[in-house]
């Protein structure tokens, strides 16, 4: 009886031991992945942020702040080649491995890189989305000015303005196949950019920058939407991506598995409900609600105190009833919408701030128009009335 029992406590002791080392083992394993996983993303955020200065400066990676991005052939394919290194070592992680959180990334990264070898490899958009160097222009000055690291602030602006005809000359160069709307489009946000960077005072506390570089830089800005007016009749007139190429890209960008059909219904149905609570709204407040002199005496910046006693009162409401963790030191701004912005943005707006950035700043942009008129008056005047109301 003695040595069956003691034969027992062995095999029970052996068991344990292996299930130890099961344990220790799967630990292990999991440290190797999440390991690999963030290594593999810095390389590659740090590879695209130097591809990309401008979407760098914007999520608040500023080592490359004095650079635009121009996207000559063989920086493309060196991304690509770096992103397809990356995906191949990627791919050799045991998902199961991975603890929630860190799996969470590791999806997020793929779909990332998925993202950029289907848009620069496949679709060449460098070659035919001349919004592309519009935008990495605009992106590049906005994103300095309104970034709260003001570090090198004069030296990067006077940099990135100066690169400006060079991101011109290689857009030429690039865009064999835009397509007619593209055109246009990059075109108008340029036009509307170039009274924005002419209005950019030449002395002020953070920067001192010289004319005759502004002067330069909008005007090879400018030069460039005549020359995307140029190509927009001869361009394709079809923009779209097409139906195969739109549900791939909304399943590698943002991992929506939905048909876009259902999407549209969704939002249509969602759209109606909105205007149907919106056309309640004023029998249920009231004509009597409305106050005609105060509407008449309302003035842009009062239209932007609204909105930021509204902020403070939901600011105050989260607060309250705990409903998130709020970062300390975060603050929004409440401004009007850019001018250069206004028609690709012409409702309400949220610019986040950029994630990598110590101070977070985000911004609400308030489409407005610097002088009010009359029905303009009565109309944010009324909304702001239903909205106390509703």
């Amino acid at each position: 009886m003695r040595i069956v029992l003691a034969l027992l406590v062995m095999v029970l002791a052996q068991g344990l031991e292996i299930d130890w080392k099961g344990d220790e083992k799967l630990a292990q394993r999991t440290k190797i992945s999440e390991s690999l996983v963030d290594s593999l993303g810095l390389k590659y955020y740090r590879a695209k942020f130097k591809f990309n200065p401008s979407w760098a400066t914007s999520r608040g990676f500023h080592d490359h702040d004095a650079n635009l991005p121009t996207f000559f052939a063989r920086r493309v394919n060196r991304f690509l080649n770096q992103t397809k290194r990356a995906h191949r070592r990627l791919d050799k992680v045991v998902e199961d491995s991975l603890g929630i959180d860190k799996w969470i990334d590791y999806k997020a990264l793929l779909a990332d890189m998925d993202t950029q070898i289907f848009l620069l490899e496949e679709l060449e958009v460098w070659r035919s989305w001349p919004t592309l160097y519009a935008d990495g222009c605009i992106e590049g000055i906005y994103a300095l000015l309104v970034s709260p690291d003001r570090t090198n602030l004069e030296e990067n602006l006077a940099s990135r303005l100066s690169a400006i005809p060079e991101v011109v000359s290689r857009a030429r160069e690039n865009l064999t196949t835009p397509s007619r709307l593209h055109c246009e489009v990059a075109a108008r946000s340029l036009r509307d950019f170039v009274p924005f960077l002419e209005g950019l005072p030449a002395e002020t506390e953070d920067f001192s920058l010289d004319p005759a570089l502004l002067d330069s830089a909008a005007a090879s800005l400018g030069g460039f939407a005549d020359y995307l007016d140029s190509l927009s009749g001869d361009a394709d007139p079809e923009f779209a991506l097409g139906y195969d190429n739109f549900t791939r890209l909304l399943d590698l960008k943002h991992m929506i598995k939905d048909d876009p059909e259902d999407l549209v219904a969704y939002a249509e149905k969602a759209l109606s409900k909105a205007r149907e609570r919106r056309e309640t709204l004023p029998a249920a407040a009231g004509g009597e609600a409305f106050d005609t002199t105060a509407a008449l005496a309302l003035t842009p910046e009062g239209v932007l105190d609204y909105y930021r006693v509204e902020a403070e009162s939901a600011l105050a409401f989260i607060e309250r009833r705990d409903l998130m963790t709020l970062t300390n030191g975060s603050t929004l701004e409440i401004a009007p919408t850019p001018a250069f912005l206004e028609h690709l943005i012409p409702g309400y707006a949220y610019h986040p701030p950029g994630p990598l950035d110590d101070d977070q700043v985000g911004r609400f942009y308030v489409p407005l128009p610097a002088v009010l008129g009359l029905d303009a008056k009565i109309k944010y005047h009324w909304d702001f009335t239903r909205g106390r109301l509703a």
